[in-house]
């Protein structure tokens, strides 16, 4: 390797990374739209973009945990962006109501207690049948550190979640349905800031057909991307700074 490209590299792997989970894949369908788009399918193309344009920066990395139509187990997902040493995490999905007049985005964060039975519900069919392992006990010590980590990170993902939430309906123009809590298992074992994000409604006769529609994929990894470099930037410049925010639930889903 010359010494040009070795550099380069070197700079690279020491750029901030994030990884991109794309919900779902190969038997796992998820959603699957009113006009016949599988919520895998759209995630996966948009997630693909935004890791494009977080790359062509230059300073901030971005790998996904699927980059092709397979099923990546739902505890194995946050494992991948442990192993990697991840700064940020962001699980991508795409959303269903029993009510074809539910529309917009909405972006979680991690909370043993749902903001609400609708956050609870939709955590749920998330999760599916998995369930988490039960963690192996660990001296006082550990535990301590533990729980300040964690609480680090927590103040974080609200942070990242509501940057996210801006840059993510802005850019596309839709209804912004909020920040929420919920225990959404692919969150759980993560060990860096992590948010799980749905970008619009399969269920919706306006936002299903968009989910297929090039350009409108192409504008949602414009506000992840955008909002993903923002949380990076504000983690280098305020690595102390304590959150001052709190969850909003939106009032009619």
């Amino acid at each position: 390797m010359g010494i040009v490209l070795l550099i380069a590299h070197l700079s690279l792997s020491a750029s901030p990374l994030v990884v991109i989970d794309p919900g779902h894949g190969g038997a796992q369908d998820g959603a699957v739209g009113i006009c016949g788009i599988k919520e895998k399918d759209a995630v996966l193309a948009i997630s693909k973009k935004a890791q494009a344009l977080i790359n062509q920066t230059g300073t901030v990395r971005a790998e996904l945990t699927r980059s092709t139509d397979v099923d990546v187990p739902l505890a194995q997902r946050p494992i991948i962006a442990n192993q990697r040493r991840a700064d940020l995490f962001v699980s991508v999905h795409a959303n269903s109501s029993p009510s074809e007049r539910s529309n917009g985005v909405e972006t979680f964060f991690l909370s043993r207690k749902a903001s609400d039975q609708y956050a609870m519900s939709l955590a749920a069919r998330e999760n599916g049948s998995h369930h988490a392992k039960a963690t192996q006990p660990q001296d006082a010590l550990g535990e301590i550190l533990g729980k300040l980590k964690h609480q680090k990170n927590h103040q974080s993902s609200q942070q990242f979640a509501f940057q996210l939430q801006r840059t993510l309906s802005t850019s596309i123009q839709a209804r912004n349905r909020g920040v929420l809590q919920a225990p959404f298992m692919v969150l759980k074992a993560t060990k860096m800031p992590a948010i799980l994000v749905e970008v619009g409604f399969l269920t919706n006769e306006k936002e299903c057909p968009k989910l297929g529609q090039d350009e409108h994929l192409t504008q949602i990894a414009k506000g992840l991307a955008q909002g993903i470099i923002l949380q990076v930037q504000r983690q280098k410049t305020r690595p102390h700074a304590r959150a001052s925010v709190h969850t909003q639930s939106p009032g009619n889903h």
